[in-house]
C-alpha cells in the first residue's frame, strides 16, 4: 500500500504556542535578548517552535545588516515548520561594538559561543553574503555543531569576486554605504554616532581577507547548498568552484537575481531551503566505509510534521480517536472500515485487509499503532494527541521513503491533512 510506506510518526513539543492563531496554523513562539559571549552582550532571537527531529535554523546575516535586512522576508517562513534562532553580530544591529576587529573566525566563534549559552548541540545554518563565509568558518572550527548548511553569496577566495568590486572597496565611503543598511544601523545600534567607525571595521575586514585553502573546503563533511544569483556580486563560476569542492554540495543558481534581491526572493529561498534542510542525506564517506566494512547503514528520510488545533479537552479528543470503531469516521486514508477478529482489528483497504494492533489505553495521549501491511511488513505509526492551552493539539509528521516521488508524497500529505481536518470538524460540532 503507497500510503503504508509512509512512516508516520508522533512529535512531542517542547513548548506550547503563544496567542492563538485562525484556522489550524499555530502561533508562532518569540523570544529575544542579550547572551554574555566572548566579551559582547549579543543580541538574539528565537522563533517558532521546537521539534524533536529538526535542529534548529541559525542565520547568519550579511556584512553591514541586521536580521531585519537580511531575512526579513523569509524568517516567518522557516519559523512556521522549525525553531530559527537569529542574532547580531559584532558591532551589527543590537550587539554593540567592542575594541576588536571583524573577522570570519571570530564571528563563528561568537556563534559557537551562542549555541553553547543557549544550550544547542546540533544545528543547521543559513548565512548570507558574509554570514555565508560565517558559516563556513563554523563548519570549519565547530563541525560538531553543524548538520547542515546553506552559503549564500559567499567567497572562498578573492578572485569570487570580480577586480572593480576590490577596487570600490578601496575607495568605499559613508556615501555609498546602501541607504537601507544606513538606517538600520541608525534605528537598531545602540550608539548610532558610531556608523562611521562601524563602516570602516566592516570594509577593512573585506579588504584584508586572504584566501582558504582548497582543502579546508573539500574537509567540510555537512550537507551544504551553495546558492547565488545569477546577477550576484559574487560570481557564478567561483559558487560552481566551491560547490565541486565541498564533498556534500548542492548547487542553486536564483535567475533575474542580483546580491541585494536574492534575500527578497521569500518564497524561492522558503521552498529551495525547506526542501534541502527536509531531504535525507546519507553520509556520503561513511557510507562507502561501511560498505567497505560489510557494516549497515541506517536509513534516515525525509518528513514534514502536520497538525491540528481541536478546540476540546485532549481526554475528549484521546476518547475518540483511540476507539478503533471511530478510525474510519476520520481517517479514511488508511481505510474505509474496520472490524475485531480475535485480538486483532482489521482495516479494509484497496489493497486488501490489514491488520492493526493499538497501543493500550493510557493517560499521555500516545495513540501508537502497528500496521501488518499485506505483504507481511510491519509499519510503526505513532500520533500524539497533547495540550494545547484549554484545547488539544494532534500531531502527526509523514516520512518520504526513498523511493516515493514528489506528487506521491504531495499526495499523502494532502491526505493526512484532510483526515486531521476532519477529526477537528467531528469533535467540534459534536457530531
Amino acid at each position: 500500500m503507497d500510503r503504508m510506506r509512509i512512516i508516520i510518526a508522533g512529535l512531542m513539543l517542547t513548548a506550547l504556542t503563544t496567542g492563538s492563531s485562525a484556522g489550524t496554523e499555530r502561533a508562532q513562539q518569540f523570544i529575544s535578548g542579550y547572551a554574555p559571549v566572548n566579551g559582547l552582550r549579543m543580541y538574539y532571537e528565537i522563533h517558532g517552535i521546537a521539534t524533536g527531529y529538526r535542529p534548529p535554523l541559525v542565520l547568519l546575516h550579511g556584512g553591514g545588516s541586521t536580521i531585519e535586512t537580511s531575512f526579513g522576508k523569509v524568517l516567518g517562513s522557516f519559523a512556521r515548520t522549525r525553531k530559527v534562532i537569529a542574532f547580531e553580530q559584532q558591532g551589527h544591529g543590537r550587539t554593540a561594538d567592542v575594541d576588536r576587529p571583524f573577522s570570519f573566525e571570530r564571528s563563528a566563534d561568537d556563534a559557537a559561543s551562542l549555541l553553547g549559552y543557549l544550550k544547542i548541540g546540533k544545528a543547521d545554518f543559513y548565512g548570507y553574503s558574509n554570514g555565508g563565509n560565517i558559516a563556513l568558518q563554523i563548519a570549519i572550527r565547530h563541525p560538531e555543531l553543524v548538520r547542515k548548511l546553506i552559503v549564500a553569496s559567499a567567497m572562498f577566495k578573492r578572485e569570487g569576486l570580480s577586480p572593480e568590486f576590490w577596487e570600490s572597496m578601496k575607495h568605499a565611503t559613508l556615501e555609498s554605504m546602501p541607504a537601507e543598511l544606513k538606517e538600520a544601523y541608525l534605528k537598531t545600534a545602540p550608539h548610532p554616532e558610531r556608523l562611521q567607525a562601524f563602516h570602516d571595521k566592516s570594509v577593512r575586514r573585506m579588504l584584508e581577507f586572504t584566501d582558504w585553502p582548497s582543502e579546508t573546503l573539500r574537509s567540510i563533511d555537512a550537507p551544504t547548498m551553495v546558492m547565488v544569483a545569477d546577477g550576484d556580486i559574487v560570481r557564478p563560476e567561483h559558487a560552481v568552484e566551491m560547490f565541486r569542492l565541498l564533498p556534500r554540495g548542492r548547487l542553486a543558481v536564483l535567475p533575474d537575481t542580483d546580491h541585494m534581491t536574492l534575500v527578497r526572493r521569500a518564497d524561492w529561498q522558503a521552498s529551495m531551503i525547506e526542501a534541502f534542510l527536509d531531504a535525507s542525506a546519507p553520509n556520503a564517506r561513511a557510507m562507502e566505509g561501511n560498505q567497505e566494512k560489510g557494516t549497515a547503514i541506517p536509513s534516515m528520510f525525509a518528513s514534514r510534521t502536520v497538525s491540528v488545533t481541536i478546540g476540546r479537552p485532549p481526554g475528549k479528543v484521546y476518547e475518540f480517536a483511540s476507539n478503533p470503531e471511530n478510525l474510519p469516521k476520520w481517517a479514511k486514508g488508511l481505510g474505509t472500515s474496520v472490524s475485531k477478529q480475535g485480538a486483532d482489528w482489521i482495516v479494509d483497504t484497496p489493497q486488501g485487509p490489514m491488520k492493526i494492533r493499538f497501543a493500550e489505553n493510557n493517560a499521555f495521549g500516545v495513540l501508537d499503532h502497528h500496521v501488518t501491511t499485506t505483504a507481511g511488513s510491519e509499519v510503526y505509526v505513532p500520533i500524539r494527541v497533547l495540550p494545547n492551552g484549554t484545547g488539544s493539539e494532534v500531531i502527526i509528521t509523514l516520512f518520504r521513503s526513498p523511493d516515493m516521488t514528489d506528487e506521491k508524497y504531495a499526495e499523502d500529505m494532502r491526505t493526512v491533512e484532510r483526515d486531521l481536518r476532519t477529526l477537528k470538524d467531528l469533535l467540534e460540532s459534536g457530531r
